[in-house]
């Protein structure tokens, strides 16, 4: 997988948490890690790279990992972000194809 940060997203830089994907590159579905993350129910949003928001719903974390349905979306790089209890974590997932 592919692990990147990107503090200059977010409104707190300095406490923005890294995420690992799971395919990275991806397709219909990408596995996310966040390290000691917090159990429960975390907001999951995912924009393109001009910072259109193609996604912001809520999903349930019992572990490490959120599995996170990718919509039909086209070959790119893609930002997403999860939050929870005030904690954020982002990274880059690259979509090669959709089926």
């Amino acid at each position: 997988g592919t692990t990147v940060g990107y503090p200059t997203a977010t409104r707190n830089p300095e406490k923005l948490e890294v995420l690992r994907f799971q395919p990275n590159p991806a397709a219909d579905y990408v596995r996310v890690y966040w390290a000691n993350a917090p159990v429960g129910i975390n907001r999951v949003r995912l924009y393109d790279q001009a910072g259109k928001s193609l996604m912001d719903e809520k999903f349930q974390q019992t572990g490490d990992w959120i599995t996170v349905p990718l919509p039909r979306l086209p070959k790119g790089k893609y930002t997403l972000y999860v939050e929870k209890d005030g904690r954020t974590a982002g990274g880059t997932v690259v979509v090669m194809q959709t089926k």
